[in-house]
């Protein structure tokens, strides 16, 4: 029986039949909602199984075709942009329309589209770049910008290198821009623009420079200025130049769009891919060329690269959900069922599945599922369960009630019985005290006459030797009768304590004076060991006596029981923190550690046959632990076969001291012999 129900809390057990019946009610009704539900849920999952079992091969046959689809995709890609260069390579990619950008690698596996442009040191002659020192210290050293444009003008006429014209002509014209001689400067940049071949130093078109600052200084509403800006607009959108980079095409579309306003700003079709490509390269993603489609550091970019590992192909995710949706499209589905694409990571709810398979290369990590549009599809199909599991229910909740009814009326028998027991006990035990009590008296009254007082006849011999053993019996019996008390109103919850400030002295003093006369001294012998150094009030504790004389006496009753021929019991108190700590050591024949864990169990005896021998019903030692737990304290044992047993009581102690009594106190014993340890006393 659990813990909760032992006698030794000492608290009325009557209660636990009830909880023990409500359990009985509440237990199975809550199994049968349990199993109720849980008949539903498998039901929907039955039905779940079935219809993913026969959509199974369909699905399998879209993923295929997906899959299939894609590396179509990847294929044509690499193929508009096979034997061509970067920029034109690039072009080709996004007018298929099936990514949203890519990047196009060289033969290395650098990337080749969109590339950046990289300053370079000028190559000039000896003679050229003395004169463009010149120019320079004119314009921003001496502030010339006159003297500067005239030297820039001469650079551009003596120039042999269209290039190096140009950027002299560029030169000029800043210089005539800012001195406000437009015209010259229109003239200037008109010359500059001519020159088709030209770049910087960093590899950028300086002809588009030139119509980018004639837009700017003619106005796109003008005649002259439309057909500069038709004229970008046909370079921007011309990827066969190579002598464009990526950085400066994506600039200069972006500063067209400026310069015309939002109304009439051009929409370049491939201004999107050039962004998500520069975005993309800028993030530093990944390239690898293993087909798999990656998520990229980039905001919202997967990229994968085609099979020959010339183009990544970079998708939004918005793109690649939508031609995924647009192939589920062709799949042909029953009524009721629908299918979709999900991304690795996604957060929707695959409960309703019917099925869901992974993509294989190059969609790795994205799903395809299969579901019902509608809930009605499993309803239907557990609707006729559950008239059945209702014709279930009922009779299991009635089942339960017939069953509760049986078990009140056991438990009320039962709990008659145990009233009945226990009042017999009681009772029988209360009238044996009174004829024992009178019987010790007799005996005690003859063991103390010698024959000479009042004509009394002495006792003498074998007479003497029976009234002791009588003497002695009686006294067992009368502790085993206390202990048939104490259970009795332990078993009733009706046991009271007087608690009392009380010295631990007195306790051993009474316990000793109740079971030293088993002792002689010489075989049997009793070591008493009270703390000598602590004060009155340091083995102080608060108490009832009489309980707590109880406890230690049953202890050495016990260590009296289980010890051999030669007996040596040894009773010891001491201060311990904040903790009295009372402890019977013997030289019986110890305990195991299955039997240590139960000793203090009610009814529990170790040997059965030396309870026969020694007497006893088991009741000792879980009074025991009933008393001291009542004080607030622990009841413990330390023990090992055939190392004899320690019995420890540890009991709070009592911080405030007993008024009204001396501070002198001695142990009452009888005759001391043999030898003794220092604070230990021997007792017969």
């Amino acid at each position: 029986m659990p813990r909760a129900f032992k006698i030794s809390t000492g608290r009325d057990w009557s209660s636990w039949p009830v909880l023990m019946m409500l359990l009985t009610v509440l237990v199975p009704s809550l199994g049968v909602v349990w199993m109720m539900r849980a008949a539903m849920d498998s039901e929907r999952l039955a039905v779940r199984q079935r219809l993913a079992d026969a959509y199974r091969v369909q699905l399998e046959a879209a993923n295929q075709s997906v899959v299939e689809q894609w590396r179509k995709q990847l294929a044509a890609l690499e193929a508009s942009a096979d034997e061509l260069p970067a920029a034109e390579a690039f072009r080709q990619c996004v007018a298929l329309g099936t990514c949203d950008g890519a990047v196009v690698l060289d033969a290395e596996g650098g990337i080749a589209y969109p590339n950046v442009a990289t300053t370079s040191a000028p190559n000039l002659s000896a003679a050229d770049d003395l004169a463009w020192r010149s120019a320079q210290r004119k314009e921003f050293a001496e502030g010339d910008l006159v003297g500067a444009a005239e030297a820039y003008g001469r650079i551009a006429e003596d120039a042999s290198d269209d290039s190096l014209a140009a950027r002299a002509e560029q030169a000029q014209a800043r210089c005539l821009i800012q001195r406000g001689r437009t015209d010259e400067a229109i003239a200037v940049l008109e010359r500059m623009r001519a020159r088709a071949e030209a770049v910087d130093l960093a590899g950028r078109s300086l002809p588009a420079d030139a119509e980018l600052r004639l837009l700017e200084i003619l106005g796109p509403e003008s005649t002259k200025g439309r057909a500069v800006r038709e004229g970008l607009e046909r370079r921007l959108l011309s990827y066969g130049d190579s002598k464009f980079p990526a950085d400066q095409r994506l600039f200069l579309m972006h500063r067209l769009q400026e310069i015309e306003g939002p109304e009439y700003g051009m929409t370049f079709p491939t201004l999107p891919a050039e962004e998500l490509a520069a975005d993309f390269v800028a993030a530093r993603g990944d390239l690898t060329n293993d087909g798999l489609l990656r998520w990229s550091s980039a905001d919202d970019v997967w990229s994968v690269a085609a099979p020959q590992g010339r183009v990544v192909a970079l998708y939004r995710t918005a793109t690649i959900e939508s031609q995924l949706a647009a192939l589920l499209a062709q799949q042909r589905l029953p009524a009721g069922v629908t299918m979709e694409a999900r991304r690795p990571g996604s957060s929707d709810d695959a409960g309703e599945d019917l099925s869901a398979v992974a993509l294989g290369e190059p969609l790795a990590g994205w799903r395809l599922a299969m579901r019902s549009t509608s809930g009605q599809l499993f309803d239907d199909a557990a609707t006729a369960r559950q008239t059945l599991l209702a014709w279930v229910a009922g009779v299991l909740l009635a089942v339960t009630l017939a069953m509760t009814w049986f078990v009140a009326n056991a438990v009320r028998r039962q709990m008659r019985t145990a009233r009945l027991k226990n009042d017999l006990v009681a009772t029988v035990s209360h009238e044996l005290k009174t004829p024992l009590a009178s019987i010790r008296l007799l005996v005690d009254t003859l063991l103390d006459h010698d024959g000479t007082s009042n004509g009394v006849a002495s006792v003498n011999g074998k007479g003497r030797e029976y009234l002791q053993m009588i003497s002695q019996e009686n006294s067992r019996l009368t502790r085993l009768i206390d202990n048939f008390l104490t259970f009795s109103r332990m078993d009733r919850g009706k046991h009271r304590f007087a608690m009392e400030p009380v010295d631990v002295r007195e306790i051993v003093t009474q316990a000793v004076a109740a079971v030293g006369d088993r002792f002689d001294g010489v075989e049997n012998r009793l070591a008493v060991d009270v703390e000598q150094q602590a004060g009155e009030a340091d083995l102080e504790l608060r108490g009832d006596v009489d309980a707590l004389v109880t406890a230690v006496v049953n202890l050495l009753d016990n260590a009296w029981k289980y010890s051999g021929e030669e007996k040596r019991v040894k009773l010891s108190a001491r201060r311990s923190g904040e903790s009295v700590m009372i402890e019977v050591r013997d030289n019986g024949v110890g305990l195991s550690p299955r039997a240590a864990r139960r000793v203090f169990e009610r009814f529990y005896q170790v040997d059965q046959r030396l309870s026969r021998t020694q007497g006893g019903c088991g009741l000792g030692l879980s009074i025991v632990r009933f008393i001291v737990e009542a004080h607030g304290g622990t009841a413990t044992v330390e023990s090992a076969p055939g190392e004899g047993c320690r019995f420890i009581l540890t009991l709070p102690m009592e911080r405030c001291g007993r008024s009204g009594e001396g501070s002198d106190w001695s142990l009452k014993r009888p005759v001391h012999r043999g030898d003794h340890h220092a604070g230990e006393t021997s007792i017969e």
